[in-house]
């Protein structure tokens, strides 16, 4: 018995997908509607989905329908039509930090981005959840991803199967906030059940639990944040984090740096080939 079982996991990490180390480079002509801040993002994230297009492809008939141009001989592909989902990769960790290249043509602003990290072919199917962000309502209408100051947060959330979750925003202070599991819970693991309507940040949808209720704000013009839903089937905990810091009586989430969070992410990714995150990007306007 024992014998057999040794065998079955050895023959598990056999099969597992190996994360190996790629690099790459991505130009990006930022449309004058898009500030800096943003448009390094958009650029850093088209990169990454360079990066791993090239090295393992995208699913079937995606590449045929993107617009590919002929430059000196090669086909380059316009990675702007293509989404994370239509690659055969996904990115575990950033090694380092991505090198940005800053200019201008006329009123035209150019990005370019280096970055090199570890990456990993797909496999398995992820479990295909659904979550929505909410803005001043509970209901599906109010789907959103522009906010102004003061409005309020809210995510409706369906898993075909059970399993856990954890939800982070990053802001422009380079800093995760720990949006759930909620800062109460002390055991770190947000319990999921298969095929309920969960609302979550909503304390009269949850009335029997400490709920933690959240309003965006900013003081700037404009600030853009980026909220990562993270779910797997399988048992994982929440990031270390400290209490939030405010210069005032208002309550802030837990928080921890961009490094911790990037070491604890790519930790967990590559230990569950089945977790499966999901970015949702937010703007929030000054009234």
């Amino acid at each position: 018995m024992l014998t057999s079982l040794l065998l079955s996991i050895f023959s598990l990490l056999l099969s597992a997908p190996s994360v190996r180390t790629a690099a790459g480079e991505y130009t990006y002509y930022v449309p004058e509607n898009i500030p800096l801040e943003k448009a390094k993002i958009i650029a850093l994230d088209r990169c990454k989905l360079k990066i791993l297009a090239e090295e393992f492809g995208t699913v079937t008939g995606i590449v045929s329908s993107t617009r590919i141009k002929q430059k000196n001989g090669k086909s380059d592909i316009d990675f702007s039509q293509i989404g994370e989902s239509e690659v055969r990769g996904e990115w575990i960790e950033t090694m380092g930090m991505p090198k940005y290249d800053i200019s201008y043509k006329g009123d035209m602003l150019i990005i370019k981005v280096s970055v090199r990290g570890k990456i990993r072919e797909l496999v398995n199917a992820s479990v295909d959840f659904d979550a929505k962000v909410l803005c001043n309502g509970t209901e599906e209408r109010f789907e959103r991803s522009d906010f102004k100051s003061g409005d309020e947060l809210y995510l409706s959330f369906k898993s075909p199967t059970s399993g856990y979750l954890a939800i982070y925003l990053y802001d422009c202070d380079d800093r995760y906030q720990c949006l759930y599991p909620y800062a109460n819970d002390v055991s770190g693991i947000g319990v999921i059940e298969g095929g309920k309507d969960y609302l979550l940040f909503s304390k009269k949808a949850d009335p029997a639990h400490s709920v933690d209720e959240y309003v965006l704000q900013t003081d700037k013009a404009e600030e853009f944040n980026r909220l990562y839903i993270i779910f797997s089937p399988n048992k994982f905990t929440k990031a270390a984090d400290d209490e939030g810091k405010s210069s005032d009586s208002s309550f802030l989430p837990r928080e921890l740096s961009y490094g911790i969070f990037q070491k604890w992410l790519a930790r967990c990714r590559k230990l569950d080939t089945e977790m499966r995150v999901e970015i949702k990007d937010l703007t929030i306007h000054s009234r």
